[in-house]
Parts: C-alpha cells; structure tokens; sequence
C-alpha cells in the first residue's frame, strides 16, 4: 500500500473497524441483492417496453448507489492502513468485479428482450396495416416508418444506457488507480515541506 507502514489498531479500534465494515458490506448487499434479483427477472415474459425499462433503471440506479458505496468503502480501507484492510481492500474488489458483471449481463439480456419486443411490434403493426382495407398506403407508410423510428430510438437509449454504466465502471477503475497516485503525491508534498 504505496510503501507506507501498515498500522496495528488497538482493540477498541478494532472494534470500530470491524463494525465499520459490517455497515459498509451491508449496505452493498442491500443494493447487490436488488442488483441479482433484478437479473433473474425472467424478462422473456415481461411483454411491456415500459416494465422494461423500469427494470433497467432500477438496475443503472442501484449499481450506481453501489458504486458510490464501494468508493467510500475502498478510500476508508486504504485510509486504515492495516493488514486486514488490505485484505478486504482485494475482497471489495473481487464484489465490484462480480457485480460490474452481473449488471452488464443483465443489460445485455434486457436489450436482446427489448429487440424481440420491438422486432415483433412492428411484424404485428405491419401486418395489421396491411389488413385494413380503408387505411391508404401512404398511413401505412408512415405508421411503418414511425414504428422502425421508435424501435431505433429504444435501441439508441440502450445503447447509451450500457455505454452509461460501461464508462461509470471505468471512471470507478480509474478513480481506484488515481487515488493511490494522489496519495503519492501528497506525501512528496509533505515531506517537501
């Protein structure tokens, strides 16, 4: 840990420590296990882009409230400086991966259901188009086109939404490989002074 001593806390902070810890992985666990429980959502049977989506954003919202608990997590392990932290620091590590991974997959799973959903949308609007006998080709037209625009704009919002969390996993990674650096730095400057 950046070459600095490793500390010994005295039993009383011991204790502190260890309920520290406790708050923080429980407070990870309450949104890791809305994260799960959202992934194993069967979607398949979810017909409604709206309850869709709704579950997408439980899931990009929990995963950031869990981002910034894992942040303030990671700086009070590398703040306590201790063997057991160091310890727990590659645990919380290990969570974060794990999790990253689970939201990804699950956004994966959601737009291949929010595809089907859209492609088998617009097979139904285009065939109940062409069965109305009073409806002109230039409405059909344009209810085609209006439904491909609306399929594009969804697929669109996905992609943003997985490219949203993609780079909030990548500024988390980065801020983990930052602090040690900033740490560094600080102590320069103050041996410096």
């Amino acid at each position: 840990m950046l070459g600095r001593r490793i500390r010994a806390l005295t039993e009383k902070g011991n204790m502190m420590y260890d309920d520290k810890v406790a708050e923080f992985y429980s407070r990870l666990k309450k949104c890791r296990d809305v994260i799960v429980e959202c992934s194993e959502v069967n979607i398949d049977l979810v017909l409604s882009i709206r309850t869709i989506n709704k579950l997408e954003d439980d899931v990009s919202r929990q995963f950031e409230q869990f981002s910034g608990i894992a942040s303030t997590f990671e700086d009070f392990l590398v703040a306590t400086r201790t063997s057991e932290s160091e310890n727990e620091l590659g645990r919380l590590k290990r969570l974060i991966g794990d999790t990253s991974a689970t939201v990804q997959e699950t956004f994966k799973h959601i737009d291949s259901v929010k595809q089907g959903i859209l492609e088998s949308l617009a097979q139904r609007s285009t065939k109940s188009l062409s069965n109305k006998s009073d409806t002109s080709m230039e409405e059909k037209q344009a209810r085609a086109k209006a439904l491909k625009v609306r399929a594009a704009f969804a697929q669109k919002e996905t992609e943003l939404k997985k490219r949203k969390a993609a780079l909030e996993a990548d500024l988390e990674l980065l801020s983990e490989q930052l602090l040690p650096m900033r740490k560094i730095l600080l102590l320069n400057l103050y041996k410096a002074l």
